[in-house]
């Protein structure tokens, strides 16, 4: 899976166009097919489309199709496959990521608990075509080497106002969903209801929900009454056993899935939590006890 915006230069054709402490701006042109790409941001994201075409769909398969001058929000905590086929021309877009502190300087950015876990994976913004200006003024002062820090903050802090006119759902209700605690547990549900992330490390679900490591595992466990290690290894086992009674798999691929890659090591955590190894879970009767 690609985490944006920290894997997306390992995609050839797009390229960084500044970084800052308040935003990352990408721009990507691409002109070879790329298909089902699966995706995941931890930061609100904006995509904006000079030119050619790109789907996008949610798991729940809702789909948008962006074309030149469309654009749309990528909300953070969900996972979203892309497509693109060269047929329909080069794809140019812009990719900006707001980093989550940018989103108190909205206004009204008090919070909103009512519909505060109702946001879509990504929301279409009408007049979208008012965003071109914007782009424009930038690679203006880029390349006038005038986009320094202060500049940088004032015209992503512009481009957050704008987008909040174009946006049908107020951002300070989403600022309030990917904050606090209330909004830690709705972004980490999402996350952790699927089972894609189990192969997954603690530091990766760290990175995934944008927070330090050690700031992770401290709200986890003030939030669930366990170390991330002990939820995440309870998870695996869980899915495991699942796997193991409705799949015609071997142990050692089981293991692979959920991110063992020492299937001896495996078969010692599932014997502990289920008194069983999971070859006689599998091979016998044994499952009946636990269903």
């Amino acid at each position: 899976m690609l985490v944006l915006p920290q894997g997306l230069e390992a995609i050839g054709g797009v390229k960084r166009f500044i970084r800052g402490i308040t935003c990352s701006i990408y721009y990507k042109t691409l002109t070879r097919d790329l298909f089902d790409i699966e995706f995941y941001t931890n930061q609100l994201c904006l995509v904006y489309v000079v030119a050619g075409k790109e789907h996008i769909m949610s798991k729940p398969n809702h789909r948008v199709t962006l074309t030149h001058g469309s654009a749309i929000l990528l909300t953070p905590g969900e996972t979203l496959h892309s497509d693109y086929f060269s047929a329909s021309g080069a794809l140019k877009a812009w990719l900006v990521f707001f980093s989550p502190t940018m989103l108190a300087h909205l206004p009204q950015a008090q919070p909103d608990k009512k519909g505060h876990n109702t946001f879509p994976a990504f929301i279409p913004l009408s007049h979208s075509a008012l965003l071109a200006p914007f782009f424009d003024s930038l690679e203006a002062y880029h390349r006038d080497n005038l986009l320094n820090d202060g500049m940088l903050h004032a015209k992503a802090t512009e481009l957050l106002l704008l987008i909040n006119s174009l946006s049908p759902t107020p951002l300070h209700q989403l600022q309030y969903s990917l904050t606090g605690s209330a909004g830690f547990n709705i972004q980490f549900k999402k996350l952790i209801e699927d089972s894609d992330y189990l192969s997954l490390s603690v530091a990766d679900l760290a990175r995934l929900c944008n927070m330090p490591s050690t700031s992770f595992a401290r709200k986890f466990k003030a939030t669930y009454s366990m170390t991330p290690k002990q939820w995440l290894v309870d998870k695996r086992l869980m899915y495991a056993k699942t796997q193991l009674a409705l799949k015609d798999w071997s142990v050692t691929d089981i293991a692979t899935d959920i991110g063992y890659a020492d299937p001896s090591h495996f078969i010692k955590l599932f014997k502990s939590k289920f008194g069983v190894t999971p070859h006689q879970y599998k091979s016998s009767g044994e499952k009946n006890r636990f269903c």
